[in-house]
C-alpha cells in the first residue's frame, strides 16, 4: 500500500472517533432524530409534560446534538466518547412556558450533560445516566408517516382531508 492511501484512511478514522461517527460499538448517528418512548428514574416510569416527548436529535455534520421536550429547543457540541454521549454547553431557546414544561426542558438538559452511556441496537438508543433511563426510537420508525407528508407537503393536513390552517403570516399555504 502506498502512503497516498492510508492517509485517507487514516483522517477518516481519526474524525470518526471525535464525533457522533462510529465509536464504541454505535453506529453512525448522524442526521438521525430520535422520539422518547419511555422515562424511568429509579426503575420507576417518569411521567413527561402531557402531550410532550423528547426528541433528540444528532447533526449530519456529526458534530452538535439537538434536543426539544416540549417548549425550548436546546443544543451543543456532541461526541460519542468511551460508551458515553458528551454534550457540551448548551445553547437554549428562552420561551416561557407553563405546566412543568420549563422544570421538564432543566431536567433534560441536567441529563444530557451529564455525560450518560449510549447504546444504539437498530432503530432503539437507550440513553442512562445514574438511575434515570430513557429509551428511545427513530423517529422514521416512530413515525414514518411524518417523512412522507413532510416530502409531499402534506405535513400539516389533517387524515379528513381538510386543508392546512393559514401560517403564521397570514398567507394560505399552497
Amino acid at each position: 500500500m502506498s502512503v497516498r492511501v492510508l492517509l485517507p484512511l487514516l483522517a477518516s478514522v481519526l474524525v470518526a472517533c471525535g464525533t457522533l461517527a462510529a465509536s464504541g460499538g454505535i453506529s453512525d448517528l448522524r442526521g438521525h432524530t430520535f422520539v422518547s418512548t419511555s422515562v424511568s428514574e429509579n426503575g420507576q416510569p417518569k411521567p413527561l409534560v402531557a402531550g410532550t416527548q423528547v426528541r433528540l436529535t444528532f447533526a449530519a455534520d456529526a458534530t452538535n446534538v439537538g434536543a426539544y421536550a416540549g417548549c425550548n429547543h436546546m443544543g451543543g457540541p456532541g461526541r460519542i466518547e468511551n460508551g458515553r454521549l458528551v454534550v457540551g454547553e448548551m445553547a437554549m431557546t428562552m420561551m416561557g412556558c407553563d405546566g412543568g414544561r420549563n422544570e421538564q426542558d432543566a431536567w433534560l438538559a441536567t441529563f444530557l450533560t451529564g455525560r450518560p452511556t449510549i447504546q444504539l441496537t437498530g432503530d432503539a438508543l437507550v440513553l442512562v445516566s445514574g438511575t434515570t433511563e430513557v429509551r428511545f426510537l427513530d423517529r422514521k420508525v416512530a413515525d414514518p408517516d411524518r417523512r412522507s407528508q413532510e416530502r409531499d407537503g402534506s405535513s400539516r393536513a389533517s387524515s379528513t382531508g381538510t386543508p392546512p390552517p393559514p401560517s403564521r403570516s397570514g398567507h394560505e399555504r399552497t
